[in-house]
């Protein structure tokens, strides 16, 4: 428990006695600085020594704005201690030395690097008491009344910062909105600092005495306060300065009675502080109880920094620009004409347009856009069916041009296989040719051993079988044939397209290898185009082999499931790879890298794929060569059995 909250317990007739008492107490709870021990370093202390106690505004918000910009931009963590004055609040004579005593046994276990007096009883205490109590300390005075420093010698270690507060300016604040005023109430309390205050506005406002009617309320409690307020007279304002105390001796938090009023009055309620404006008081020129808090704490860094207080003159804090609660505007009909120029008018209720603005204009947009959509769907209308019709027409002749393409693809690379074509045909041929001559010599002998006969007979028609597959397959191949999706085995796809181009890589010294997973699952899709596909990529594969002219010559052809309803089809080549400039339009029509390539097989090849739900693309690997890859959707397992 702080001295100052002590001192609050004990009745006020024993306070002037307990001087003795206090200082034998301290001495005993805390030694001299000569018999203290050290204390080791720690954080910075800084002393708040408040007039009024801690919670007496607007002192109290000063303290509060000060401790919180000083913690928050200092770079070392400060240590604050605070102690309270009673004698500038509870007056009788109260001697505070008792409280010096106090900081001085502080002190005396933990160094003090700063003071700070809040209030002008604070401050006049330090400026009399400095050498006795914390003798080489600097000394900040916080929130001084200007007109306290006339002639006060502030010596080497101490400065200020001071506030402005006019009464004269306040008052013509209150009439230059409400010209027409001719009763003021004051509501101030009934402690000593408050009958300073009063003393203070009687004088100041003294020249006003034959234009206006001043009644009082220093002497009545908050309750009378509020009926006073309530019955006032036409063309009347209240002036809410101090209510800490009230005529009973009921103290009060200056909110709380600040609301109480507001509540009661029947007339505007103007007030002296910032902290107010938003809180019932009309406004005016209000003192900057922020900006005392942040310049104190401004000062106070440059002090904790090393700079001297002597070279720091006092400034003043000046008050704010007129600033007013709109919605005390609007309560008291006052118009805003009378507000002095370029006042900050803050709480504004925003109209109905500025509320909904959003919503308001949006509605307007859909209006806008629903009637041009009305207009254009009218003019369109015909337009959109002369387009369908062209479109239609355009994609017919797409679909065509598409089939010719992929034809065309398929007539190209058989073309290219045509050795291929007459190897796998000259096989069966020939051993037909084989086994009629056989047949012959069997039957031009005396006893023909006809079960031999019609063993060879059945050769012919079995090789006759195999000549009729190929040239079937060839033939399915090479005609036109569109898109027909069913359920497929991989290996026959792959199959297909390795007999084709056995011959061919025999001949070029090319090894083709095939890895297909046993587990491999069926693949939906269509047989002839994949076979183009899987041909295309693998003749591109061969052509850059021979392009490379490397030692290596080997194309790999491999199958894997994704895991995500996909086959991934790849085909690898040793062959010259594939240059960064070359990827960019390797799928677009004719591009290509070959001599004599039409620049169609990879996009009619990509086209298909894409058809099938798959994509292709390609890859060149860090080693050697290129792989193309193509995916297309596995079968599931109900279009497997049907």
């Amino acid at each position: 428990m702080s001295a100052s909250s002590w001192l609050r317990r004990v009745p006020v007739s024993c306070r002037r006695f307990m001087g003795p008492a206090v200082l034998a107490g301290l001495s005993f709870m805390f030694p001299t600085a000569g018999n203290a021990a050290p204390v080791p370093d720690g954080p910075r202390r800084v002393l708040i020594l408040h007039s009024f106690g801690q919670h007496f505004q607007p002192f109290a918000d000063v303290a509060t704005i000060f401790r919180t910009e000083l913690a928050a931009h200092s770079a070392e963590p400060i240590d604050f201690v605070d102690v309270s004055l009673e004698g500038a609040r509870l007056g009788d004579g109260i001697d505070d030395r008792p409280v010096g005593d106090y900081v001085r046994a502080l002190a005396a276990q933990h160094p003090i690097d700063m003071v700070v007096a809040v209030g002008s009883p604070a401050f006049r205490f330090c400026l009399g008491y400095h050498d006795k109590y914390f003798p080489g300390v600097p000394v900040l005075g916080a929130g001084i009344d200007r007109r306290h420093m006339d002639g006060v010698d502030l010596g080497s270690h101490t400065t200020a910062v001071c506030v402005d507060i006019d009464l004269v300016q306040l008052l013509d604040g209150v009439l230059q909105v409400l010209p027409a005023t001719r009763h003021v109430g004051v509501v101030i309390g009934n402690s000593p600092i408050e009958a300073y205050w009063a003393a203070e506005l009687q004088r100041a406002w003294k020249p006003y005495g034959d234009r206006i009617d001043f009644d009082w309320y220093d002497g009545l409690t908050l309750t009378q306060i509020r009926e006073r307020v309530a019955a006032l007279p036409e063309h009347s304002a209240v002036v809410f300065t101090l209510l800490d105390v009230d005529g009973a001796g009921v103290p009060y938090e200056h909110n709380r009675a600040l609301d109480a009023v507001h509540e009661s009055s029947s007339a505007p309620v103007f007030g002296m502080f910032a902290p107010e404006l938003g809180k019932g008081v009309v406004g005016g020129r209000l003192v900057d109880v922020q900006g005392v808090g942040e310049q104190s704490a401004t000062t106070a860094r440059r002090i904790l920094d090393g700079e001297s207080p002597d070279a720091i003159p006092p400034l003043t804090v000046p008050t704010l620009a007129p600033a007013y609660d709109w919605r005390e505007l609007k309560r008291w009909g006052i118009d805003a004409a009378l507000l002095p120029p370029g006042s900050d008018v803050r709480f504004r209720a925003p109209t109905a347009l500025e509320r909904y603005r959003g919503q308001v204009l949006l509605v307007a947009a859909l209006v806008l856009i629903q009637a041009l959509v009305i207009v254009l769907y009218a003019t369109n209308r015909l337009r959109l069916k002369a387009a369908r019709a062209r479109l239609a027409a355009s994609e017919r002749s797409a679909q065509e041009l598409r089939r010719e393409l992929t034809h065309a693809g398929r007539v190209s690379l058989l073309g290219q296989f045509t050795a291929s074509l007459a190897h796998e045909l000259g096989q069966p041929l020939g051993a037909v040719l084989r086994n009629a001559e056989a047949a012959e010599i069997f039957l031009e002998g005396d006893a023909p051993d006809l079960d031999e006969v019609k063993d060879i007979l059945r050769d012919v028609r079995l090789d006759g079988q195999r000549a009729g597959d190929v040239i079937t397959r060839m033939r399915s191949l090479y005609g036109r044939h569109d898109v027909d999706v069913q359920p497929l085995a991989w290996v026959d796809v792959v199959s297909a397209v390795q007999a084709i181009v056995r011959h061919e890589a025999r001949v070029r010294r090319i090894d083709i290898q095939v890895d297909t997973p046993p587990d491999l699952p069926a693949i939906l899709g269509d047989r002839i185009h994949l076979q183009q596909v899987l041909l295309n990529l693998v003749a591109n594969a061969m052509d850059a082999i021979d392009a490379a002219g490397a030692d290596e010559r080997l194309v790999t052809v491999r199958a894997r499931a994704t895991g995500d309803g996909f086959v991934e089809c790849s085909v690898s080549d040793s062959g010259v790879g594939i240059d960064a400039d070359q990827a960019v339009g390797i799928f677009e029509p004719f591009v290509t890298t070959k001599e004599k390539g039409m620049g169609m097989g990879l996009p009619i090849s990509r086209a298909i794929v894409e058809v099938l739900g798959g994509r292709l693309w390609a890859e060149s690997p860090p080693d050697r060569g290129a792989t193309f890859c193509f995916t297309v959707p596995v079968c599931a397992r109900e279009e497997q059995h049907a």
